[in-house]
């Protein structure tokens, strides 16, 4: 092979690597079991070998409750049946009353080529600095200029009041998430892709399939107490890495070219088997969908096209309405 030859080669690898920044390979899957718990209680552990989940429910003594708790099995393990709680102290007693009725199937199982898409990418927010710690940097502009002919007390102050902001509490950095809708329109298989960084919450305990980047000892799934009376709230944390949780969604999205009882889409592309990526605009719920191109549609990212399929009809589209710096989008093959 000449340089030149392969110089181009590693250019395309290179791109290839851009577009596609994470691939998707082995998922460690992730259960959910009935457990029985009975106070008093003040947060525990449970492991099955896996990553570990910890529970922050706190029970008074003699109350009695019955949730869904999600499990990760021990790395090459198929179940979690050896889940074992931490030591609990009596008279408090915790223990598994058996597996949820709906979980997640074998990996294997989905579409060869759902198994080989490319994950989203997760941008890193940068962290505000809160009112708390703006208003004490006005407050010590104010004063350090009132003190302005005292420069030695003027500076004690503006140390004492940096200092001051540096141990003031920090405000919780909300890391957005990027949700991706993989349909396969010949399986009629969907998958719900959620990304983000550091920790991912996923509301009520699902079954499904994880993976953090880079893999870290430090990851676990942590299960706290609901507002109100909700449900527990689930999430995977994993400081320093990117968390992503895949699971079948309990109701499949109901779209065709003739209708769309989905959602408002901001924008939508489509690609016939055969011809280009063309833009057409926005597709509003409840109508058809757009067969004329839209000028200045733009173009979706080049992640959303790596490991898709050709010869057959692609759907991608941005959801509109997503929560500040989070993304919704969809991807269907064989539309």
């Amino acid at each position: 092979m000449s340089a030149k030859r392969g110089a181009l080669l590693a250019c395309a690898l290179a791109a290839l690597t851009f577009l596609a920044p994470v691939a998707w390979g082995l998922q460690s899957p992730v259960e959910v079991h009935l457990a029985e718990l009975e106070g008093p209680i003040e947060g525990l552990c449970l492991s099955a070998g896996g990553l570990e989940t910890k529970l922050e429910i706190s029970l008074a003594a003699g109350e009695v409750r019955r949730l869904r708790v999600p499990i990760a099995p021990s790395p090459g393990a198929s179940t979690s049946l050896g889940a074992e709680f931490s030591e609990v102290d009596p008279p408090a007693s915790a223990r598994l009353a058996g597996r949820a009725p709906e979980q997640a199937g074998d990996w294997s199982a989905l579409p060869i080529n759902m198994q080989g898409r490319s994950l989203p990418p997760v941008q890193r927010t940068r962290p505000a600095p809160g009112s708390l710690r703006l208003a004490l940097l006005a407050a010590a502009m104010i004063l350090v200029l009132g003190l302005r002919r005292r420069p030695w007390l003027a500076a004690l102050c503006g140390s004492a009041f940096a200092i001051v902001v540096l141990l003031a509490p920090a405000p919780v950095d909300a890391s957005p998430v990027m949700r991706v809708l993989e349909g396969d329109r010949t399986a009629g298989r969907w998958l719900e892709v959620l990304g983000s960084r550091d920790r991912l919450e996923l509301g009520r305990a699902e079954s499904g399939w994880m993976r953090t980047l880079p893999s870290t000892s430090e990851a676990y799934i942590e299960l706290a107490e609901g507002e109100g009376t909700g449900p527990e709230v689930m999430t995977i944390c994993a400081p320093g890495a990117r968390v992503f949780y895949m699971r079948e969604p309990r109701v499949q999205p109901d779209l065709g070219r003739q209708h769309n009882a989905h959602a408002d889409f901001q924008s939508v592309w489509v690609r016939e088997p055969g011809g280009v990526l063309e833009g057409l605009g926005p597709w509003r719920r409840g109508d058809p969908c757009p067969t004329t191109p839209a000028p200045g549609a733009g173009s979706p990212p080049g992640w959303l096209l790596a490991a898709v399929p050709q010869g057959v009809p692609i759907l991608l589209g941005v959801e509109a309405g997503a929560a500040e710096g989070s993304q919704e989008w969809l991807r269907l093959v064989g539309f």
